[in-house]
């Protein structure tokens, strides 16, 4: 069985290297290793050619593809493209995830496989290495003309990610992706021979405006397994920071910093972000001390909301105390850049509680925000809140049309344009501080301040934010 993995073309400038892939394909080398297996991201434009040549000389028996909502119809056109030359497309990640209904209905692939993707997809390939091509039986895997689209995200996860292969990085061309200028989802303030790495999987807050590609339940992996994928990513490429990816790298603290220790005990001076999010009520003064100790340049902190009714609308309730304590406490470190979160518009706020989200990150003393408009993407929690009604309005709406700044709606008092001019004023308001633009410039190169400031007009002018990857849809790399 000859088998392609595919990363499609996108619309981001950005070429974030393909985590969930590299795992996908080390998960399945592993398992059945009479599969010949080739790998191809079409962001990179020297592939681009070599595929296409490809796939229409081998002809694979199965094109397993990944996407997201706003590149689907770069994915859906991709697909009619490879329907003459594959025996079998099959198409994962949050695209899939989120948008099942959509995708069997109106693309040209065979099979969708939802959430975490390696134990479902191994038994779909072994279910068509054997001739067989009902999948009914396998949990999480769809195939065109199924119209029950009911499944349990729960169902057939790894249950220990210890067992998990390293990720198949050789199928890859990874110095290809540190000539990007937007390498990771650090972006203009990230290096370049940047990396990324999961070390855990799950998170188990339960927050109504996000994803629910790893369960529920938080699946950490040991720290000398994450140090040895650190360790190989560096021997092997020259990697000289890494990207965690988690989205609650520190709730088990005691693991976080036996990482951290590790890390430093190697000895590399490696540089460390965390572009998806700590959770900040969880950070203490000894944590935030190890992370500086590492070589942590950049975190992205998840503070949402300024008012306790907008924290219970997102079902994310953190203390605002503690909050504070941390961020102040990170800020008098000066060696990382802050960033923030935050959501405007959520399920029934006013225009005063969004000003109070805004004055609340205004009093911080953060040196980045990403403003979010919340967003009822199909399966999360905010849609789960609507009318069948409005429901059947969302889910009439093209993936790609699906942004945080792109809903013809709201599921607040204001109007779409509203908050979009509300985002403006406030990235505006947030950039114009000299105290902030100074504190910012003691901690980043002449380079990237000049870079970094280009990008915050660019913010201005448009409303949307690129120095903070917008991550909430999913996991980028899952």
């Amino acid at each position: 069985m000859k088998l392609y993995l595919v990363h499609p073309p996108s619309h981001y400038s950005g070429v974030v290297p393909p985590l969930g892939l590299a795992k996908l394909a080390a998960y399945v080398r592993e398992r059945m290793p009479d599969i010949s297996i080739t790998a191809f991201d079409l962001r990179v434009e020297s592939q681009r050619r070599v595929f296409f040549e490809a796939v229409a000389s081998e002809k694979p028996d199965v094109v397993g593809m990944y996407g997201i909502a706003p590149d689907a119809d770069l994915v859906e056109a991709l697909l009619l493209r490879l329907r003459p030359h594959a025996r079998y497309l099959a198409l994962g990640g949050p695209l899939a995830t989120v948008f099942h209904r959509h995708a069997l209905l109106n693309y040209a692939v065979d099979y969708l496989i939802l959430g975490e993707g390696e134990i479902p997809f191994l038994k779909l390939l072994s279910r068509l290495k054997e001739g067989r091509e009902d999948v009914s039986d396998i949990q999480r895997v769809f195939q065109r003309g199924d119209m029950d689209f009911s499944y349990d995200p729960a169902a057939d996860l790894v249950p220990d990610i210890n067992t998990l292969p390293l990720p198949a990085w050789d199928l890859f061309d990874v110095p290809a992706y540190f000539r990007f200028s937007h390498n990771s989802m650090s972006n203009v303030l990230g290096r370049k021979r940047v990396m990324p790495v999961f070390t855990s999987r799950g998170c188990p807050f339960g927050c109504a405006y996000c994803h629910n590609i790893f369960g529920k339940k938080f699946r950490p992996k040991s720290p000398e397994n994450v140090l040895e994928e650190i360790r190989m990513l560096v021997d092997r490429y020259g990697v000289d920071a890494i990207e965690i990816l988690d989205d609650t790298a520190n709730l088990d603290q005691g693991r976080i910093m036996a990482i951290l220790d590790g890390i430093i005990a190697l000895g590399r001076k490696l540089r460390l972000t965390f572009p998806n999010g700590l959770r900040t009520d969880l950070l203490s003064e000894k944590l935030i001390d190890k992370l500086a100790e590492a070589g942590t340049y950049r975190i992205s902190l998840g503070i949402e909301v300024g008012t306790r009714r907008s924290q219970r609308a997102l079902h994310k309730v953190q203390s605002f105390g503690r909050m504070e304590r941390a961020i102040n406490y990170m800020a008098s470190k000066r060696s990382i850049v802050i960033g923030g979160f935050l959501m405007i518009g959520c399920p029934g706020e006013t225009r005063k509680e969004i000003e109070a989200t805004i004055s609340y990150a205004r009093r911080l003393p953060l040196d980045m925000v990403s403003i979010h408009i919340v967003t009822p993407f199909p399966g999360n929690g905010i849609f789960e809140r609507l009318s069948e009604e409005r429901k059947a309005q969302v889910m009439a709406i093209p993936p790609e049309r699906f942004s945080y700044d792109n809903m013809p709606f709201t599921v607040c008092e204001l109007s779409a344009e509203e908050l979009v001019r509300i985002k403006r004023l406030a990235y505006l308001s947030f950039y114009s501080d000299p105290k902030r633009m100074f504190s910012l410039s003691r901690k980043i190169s002449l380079k990237e301040f000049a870079t970094g400031g280009y990008e915050m007009l660019r913010i201005i002018s448009s409303g949307r934010h690129r120095l903070l990857a917008d991550t909430r849809e999913g996991p980028a790399t899952a």
